[in-house]
C-alpha cells in the first residue's frame, strides 16, 4: 500500500474484466516513465475486490493507492509505525490489514474461518433447556424438530422434576370480590428446598 494517485499492478494474470485505456503515463520514483495501456479489477485474499487497477508492463510490484482504495471503496485505513488497518465503514468488520516493511505496507487478506464438519444433530433437550424448560410437546412444535416420541419419554428432565415436586396444594378459597382488584390472587411457589449457596431458601 502506497501513496501512488493508481492501483497498478505488472502482473496481467491477476487482472479480470481486462480493458483497454487511454495510454496513462506512470513516473517511478527513479525518473522512469512507463505507460500503462489496460486495467481491470484484482480480487484480493479475503475477498476484497479492487476495481481501476492499471496494468504497468516491466513494473515488479503491486501497489495499492491509498487514496484510490479509499475513494472507491467503502472502508477507512488506519497507520500505525508498524501496520495499518483496513475497516468496513458500514459493517466495522476488518477487511485487510497491512505489515510495514522497509516503508512500505505489505497487505495481508483477512480469511474467513469456516468448519470443515459441523454436526446438525436433534438435540431437543438442549433445547428445552435452552428455552426455559418448558414441556417437550412445546420445545418440539416451537423448534420444529422432528425427533422420535420414544427419546421424549425416556428422557426426563432433572430440574422439572424437582421444581413441579415442590409445588403443595392450592386449599379453595370462600373469599369473593364484590370490585376490581379487592382480591389478589398470586401464583407463589417456595419456599425453594434446595438452598442457595449462602444457605438461603427463596420463594
Amino acid at each position: 500500500m502506497t501513496g501512488a494517485s493508481s492501483h497498478m499492478t505488472g502482473n496481467l494474470s491477476l487482472l479480470c474484466g481486462l480493458r483497454d485505456v487511454i495510454g496513462c503515463p506512470v513516473r517511478l520514483p527513479d525518473g522512469k516513465q512507463l505507460m500503462a495501456n489496460k486495467e481491470g479489477t484484482v480480487t484480493l485474499d479475503g475477498g476484497l475486490k479492487v476495481e481501476n487497477v492499471l496494468y504497468v508492463p516491466t513494473l515488479s510490484c503491486n501497489l495499492l493507492s491509498i487514496s484510490q482504495l479509499t475513494n472507491e471503496t467503502n472502508c477507512v485505513v488506519y497507520f500505525t509505525n508498524n501496520l495499518c488497518v483496513m475497516q468496513d465503514c458500514t459493517s466495522k468488520m476488518l477487511i485487510g490489514v497491512g505489515e510495514q516493511r522497509d516503508g512500505l505496507y505489505f497487505f495481508k487478506g483477512i480469511r474467513s474461518e469456516k468448519a470443515h464438519k459441523a454436526n446438525g444433530t436433534c438435540e431437543l433437550n438442549l433445547w428445552h433447556q435452552r428455552m426455559g424448560h418448558p414441556s417437550f410437546k412445546v420445545t418440539k412444535l416451537a423448534s420444529n424438530m422432528r425427533c422420535d416420541s420414544d427419546i421424549l419419554k425416556n428422557k426426563p428432565c432433572d430440574v422439572c422434576l424437582r421444581a413441579k415436586q415442590t409445588r403443595g396444594v392450592f386449599p379453595l378459597s370462600t373469599n369473593n370480590a364484590g370490585g376490581s382488584f379487592e382480591l389478589i390472587h398470586c401464583d407463589l411457589w417456595g419456599p425453594i428446598e434446595l438452598p442457595l449457596l449462602v444457605v438461603l431458601h427463596i420463594f
